[in-house]
């Protein structure tokens, strides 16, 4: 409702979406739910399965309400590498039952959409973001290539303490991408010099490549063996 009220996604104080795509580094600092049209900047869309009524609690929700085959018709038109659910429950039950599949686990999912792999995450409500980390940091981790990071957030989660996303902020180095691309450290330390980012404050230091840097690597060099 509060979201609905407030024309943004996942708007309500205790929804706990924003923290755990900033702590899995899916994005690279915590955004604000008004900031949610930003996010196809960082390779994230978001749309529902119910677009014309508002409820607190899914299980509210009529079967009328969901438009599934019109969001199956979105996901196959669009065709985006990754469908992430968020809930496993009344969402990702409907979408698989659509499709002919029955109630699914968390994880990836043996079944497509089009070309588009699916993946079923806990849904994002709640107080504390730190009994969802591990298993959206895997969602990061095995769909995304983002693992500088996967260690910290299984180990904070496992400890039940909420996680600052800066806890999580590490950085790639060329010889981490060279290990995940296949390319040499070489053609990566290259690419980045060509973008322009090192100044003179940086020249000779180490290479730290941020998550922004660490996807245009992952753009233009994955498949490349120079």
């Amino acid at each position: 409702m509060a979201s609905a009220a407030a024309g943004h996604y996942y708007s309500h104080p205790s929804n706990q979406f924003w923290k755990l795509l900033a702590a899995t580094h899916i994005t690279p600092q915590q955004l604000s739910p008004t900031e949610d049209a930003t996010l196809p900047e960082f390779g994230v869309g978001l749309t529902d399965l119910v677009k014309t009524r508002a409820e607190s609690d899914d299980r509210n929700l009529r079967p009328e309400d969901f438009d599934v085959q019109g969001f199956i018709a979105k996901i196959e038109r669009h065709s985006p590498t990754w469908l992430a659910v968020n809930g496993i429950g009344t969402t990702g039950a409907n979408l698989a039952a659509a499709l002919g599949h029955r109630k699914p686990a968390k994880g990836q999912q043996l079944w497509t959409i089009g070309a588009t792999r699916v993946w079923i995450l806990p849904q994002s409500g709640g107080r504390s973001p730190a009994p969802r980390l591990p298993d959206w940091a895997a969602f990061a981790e095995q769909a995304l290539g983002i693992t500088q990071h996967a260690t910290a957030v299984r180990a904070t989660a496992q400890s039940t303490k909420a996680v600052a996303p800066s806890v999580m902020a590490g950085a790639l180095t060329p010889a981490d991408l060279s290990t995940e691309l296949g390319v040499p450290a070489s053609a990566i330390r290259r690419y980045a010099r060509d973008q322009g980012w090192r100044d003179d404050e940086t020249k000779g230091s180490s290479w730290d490549f941020t998550a922004e840097q660490a996807s245009a690597i992952r753009a233009n060099l994955a498949g490349s063996h120079d």
